[in-house]
């Protein structure tokens, strides 16, 4: 609900960003579309026009989001490496500026078993 996104874009706000040596978030990648052929209001953030959208899991924040770029490597399973960038809790504004990328080769079936198993029967 949109109280539950104000509170955690105000800890993003308040506790991640503008920090010196801001710890870029883990997010997981789970699905990426191409996107340069929407029309370009629809692909335009920021001034820059991106060609690829991702869905992405941010473990640390327990939340999806989606994360425009112009890497067409970056597909499901890779594990991209973002800080946080312009964020309004108000409007719900949170954008995510990828630092670095790399595959790990079992990232998605790891995420997938953390998401579906409590972490009660795996400690």
């Amino acid at each position: 609900d949109k109280s539950s996104l104000y509170w955690l874009l105000r800890f993003i706000k308040d506790s991640l960003i503008g920090a010196d040596g801001q710890t870029p978030l883990e997010c997981t990648v789970g699905n990426t579309r191409r996107v340069s052929a929407a029309i370009e209001e629809e692909r335009d953030i920021s001034g820059a026009c991106f060609a690829y959208c991702s869905d992405v899991y941010l473990p640390r924040l327990q939340m999806v989001h989606s994360l425009y770029h112009n890497d067409g490597e970056l597909q499901a399973g890779w594990t991209v490496f973002c800080r946080a960038g312009k964020c309004d809790p108000l409007s719900g504004l949170l954008e995510l500026v990828p630092v670095r990328k790399e595959f790990r080769e079992n990232s998605l079936r790891d995420f997938i078993e953390k998401a579906l198993v409590p972490s009660t029967l795996t400690s």
